[in-house]
């Protein structure tokens, strides 16, 4: 089970083709194994090592949102912000924990300390 999600709360319009995410996680990090994935609901699955700690990523088959577990909220948020750089300004999106518990609403000038501060670390 995933501890974060990256998305909308609620289905949107918009949809990020497998291609073009699959280009842009490889710009950013171009060593990522990406991997298609034979479950229902899970186009991609890749693992980050942007800390010491693996972040295990999947990107919903609606292109809308990604999974995350692992790694901490240092990398939840540099994923957070790099996923907000591909939609479209005019379309909501949250880091939200699993369970609700926790929600950040990310514009484009939300920065990396204030999810961190918001998330209460």
């Amino acid at each position: 089970m995933s501890d974060y999600i990256i998305g909308p709360l609620l289905e949107e319009s918009w949809r990020i083709s497998l291609d073009a995410f699959s280009y842009a996680l490889l710009q950013e990090w171009p060593d990522t194994d990406i991997k298609h994935s034979k479950e229902a609901d899970i186009a991609l699955r890749w693992i980050l090592g942007i800390s010491n700690s693996p972040l295990l990523c999947s990107l919903h088959v609606s292109g809308q949102a990604i999974f995350v577990e692992g790694g901490n909220v240092k990398d939840y948020a540099i994923l957070a912000l790099w996923f907000r750089r591909l939609v479209p300004a005019e379309h909501q999106l949250f880091l939200y924990h699993i369970g609700l518990t926790q929600k950040i609403g990310l514009t484009t000038t939300t920065t990396e300390g204030q999810i961190i501060e918001e998330l209460g670390y």
